[in-house]
């Protein structure tokens, strides 16, 4: 089933623009509750159609083939990552499929998820399901036939459920609706797997509490990383570096969890909530910052090639991140050039993963503004900038925009990657067209990162693959 989830209203050009006006106050208290019975009416909205669906019919056959199968009665419903009803349309439709299966199962619904709102909150309790307190992680134990509903959790969580009930009497309770095991495994990167040569369970606290520091190899305003081994592995271990930024840090964490395992973002590779601590791969080669240092090591930077595969590299995280399942997440803490590329290191391959998840905020249906403070300067997006000349900046003020702000972005990130040599100056030649684009004002006129993907593969075949056949000929 395809579902838009923009959220946005195209608006029919006038034939006079009106003069741009501060926007008034709002009585949230009342903009609440009218945004409640408005997703509420959505969510029930979806909850039909989905049960005029061919497949849901099948969908409760095969429940009650399970049912049979076990000789038992589903006791209840454990739901994790649902998203966030009060924002994104898709988390909207996977609350109506909630729906259904509790109606069809007559059970109560247990459910979490760490970024619920309390707006969230608020219209899960009108649909009465029971809101749990704290995070299980996904480590509940069961001793009954329970269904997890799980349509957008991280591999995580489905390690941690899977392996606080592995045995042979409660691994058979465990009816989980969610990913495919099969794509989470084909998902896993080649570079994990090629040297792997025995699964682990995530390591905990009992691991992580006993590691020996090494050398610091990061800092900022959120966290700190040393150097640590475990079993003769080097790897990252990340703690939080201020108590004022601790839900930014557990954020990043949950994120993490819920993204992995993928290509485009930093391994995880274990957890310790209560001392505020994670561990991640090491990656010796640093953060995107270094490449041309790297590149100048490897012998590599003449290499136009190899930096444009660089540049390749970052626009698909960014389309990883633009077309996510629970909705379009925003880079946040890109304000300048150098702390964009610190968010990102390299692999041994020269490839990208995205390192820092703590900034990444979805796109809901009235936008999103990052952080607090006012944005200057050419490398952010017209449309971050205070846009009242001659006022004091109020955030609160400020008018939301989405995910074209990175879009803008793009050319002065590849750029970097590029280099000013002779080369690298010609070559930017072909990708003017699409740089161009990126540097429209209006958000609304820049293409998304898979159109700028697509320009950029082809690219690549027609300048460097088709042009290396062609000498080949000539030879």
């Amino acid at each position: 089933m395809s579902m838009n989830n923009d959220g946005f209203v195209l608006v029919s050009k006038k034939k006079r623009a009106k003069p741009r006006v501060l926007r008034p106050y709002v009585n949230e208290q009342e903009h609440a509750q009218e945004s409640v019975e408005n997703c509420l009416t959505t969510i029930y909205r979806a909850r039909d159609i989905l049960q005029e669906c061919p497949r849901h019919r099948s969908m409760q056959l095969t429940l009650e083939s399970i049912q049979n199968q076990l000789n038992s009665k589903v006791s209840r419903i454990v739901c994790y990552g649902l998203g966030l009803p009060s924002q994104c349309r898709i988390a909207r439709y996977q609350t109506g499929l909630l729906i259904l299966l509790q109606q069809f199962l007559e059970v109560e619904v247990e459910i979490y998820d760490p970024l619920f709102t309390s707006r969230d909150v608020e219209i899960l309790n009108k649909l009465s399901f029971t809101i749990l307190d704290e995070n299980e992680e996904g480590k509940r134990q069961v001793n009954e036939a329970t269904l997890f509903y799980m349509p957008h959790c991280g591999t995580a969580l489905y390690n941690n459920l899977v392996w606080a009930n592995w045995n042979a009497e409660a691994l058979p309770k465990c009816i989980i609706v969610g990913n495919s095991f099969s794509t989470i495994v084909q998902n896993i990167p080649s570079r994990l797997l090629r040297n792997m040569t025995q699964c682990h369970p995530w390591l905990t606290c009992v691991d992580i509490n006993t590691m020996i520091l090494g050398d610091l190899i990061g800092f900022g305003a959120v966290k700190q990383v040393y150097k640590t081994t475990w079993n003769g592995h080097t790897l990252a271990y990340n703690a939080v570096n201020n108590d004022d930024y601790v839900k930014d840090f557990r954020m990043g964490l949950e994120l993490l969890k819920e993204l992995s395992p993928s290509e485009y973002i930093v391994q995880l590779v274990g957890f310790c909530s209560s001392s505020n601590v994670f561990l991640t791969e090491f990656y010796p080669l640093g953060n995107a910052l270094n490449i041309h240092s790297v590149l100048r090591a490897r012998k590599e930077d003449t290499h136009l090639k190899v930096k444009f595969h660089l540049c390749i590299s970052y626009v698909k995280i960014l389309d990883f991140l633009h077309d996510g399942s629970d909705g379009k997440r925003v880079m946040c803490d890109t304000s300048t050039l150098d702390k964009t590329l610190e968010q990102y290191l390299i692999t041994s391959s020269l490839e990208l993963v995205l390192n820092d998840l703590d900034a990444l905020p979805i796109v809901g249906i009235d936008g999103i503004v990052c952080g607090h403070k006012e944005l200057y300067g050419k490398f952010v997006s017209p449309e971050q900038k205070w846009p009242y000349s001659g006022l004091a900046f109020k955030n609160e003020q400020m008018v939301p925009y989405d995910e074209k702000s990175d879009i803008w972005k793009i050319p002065s990130v590849c750029n970097y990657f590029l280099g000013e040599d002779e080369a690298a100056k010609a070559f930017r030649y072909h990708i003017h067209p699409i740089h161009s684009k990126c540097r429209r004002k209006r958000p609304v006129d820049r293409p998304s990162a898979i159109e700028v993907l697509k320009f950029y593969e082809l690219v690549l075949y027609t300048y460097f693959d088709i042009k290396a056949s062609n000498e080949k000929l000539e030879l």
